[in-house]
């Protein structure tokens, strides 16, 4: 069974990049293009994993990605941020709002399906850890 795939951005083309070869690598996607978008979606398909930009319409991703780490059907599903804001600050926030990984614009695709594919590896690590314990 593919994974399920929540792209969220506000910028068109970049949502249909993205989705195209997240398709190609066998993925299936959903995608939304605001922050208040993405929590109805995460929370009516519960994705495998979130590719979440930072600055959204409605409500802004640091805030997307706490909601849904609040909310125990995505609290543990692999959110990585997408964006153009560099730095640390930006950075260390993302992970203090509970990203997986943060990935800067632009990016090499390979490298996002990469990446991709590592988190939905350690989460299904994590998955059968928890089910020995």
């Amino acid at each position: 069974m593919s994974a399920k795939i929540l792209i969220v951005d506000d910028e068109d083309e970049v949502v249909k990049i993205v989705a195209t070869h997240l398709r190609k690598a066998g993925y299936k996607t959903l995608t939304a293009n605001n922050g208040a978008d993405a929590i109805r979606l995460a929370k009516e398909s519960t994705p495998d994993l979130i590719l979440l930009d930072v600055i959204l319409p409605e409500v802004e991703g640091f805030t997307v990605c706490e909601t849904l780490r609040r909310w125990p059907a995505t609290a543990k599903t692999p959110i990585l941020m997408l964006t153009a804001m560099f730095g640390e600050l930006p950075r260390s926030h993302g992970y203090e709002c509970g990203a997986t990984d943060y990935i800067g614009k632009p990016f090499k695709h390979r490298e996002l399906i990469a990446r991709v594919r590592q988190a939905l590896a350690n989460r299904e690590t994590r998955s059968g850890e928890e089910a020995d314990h």
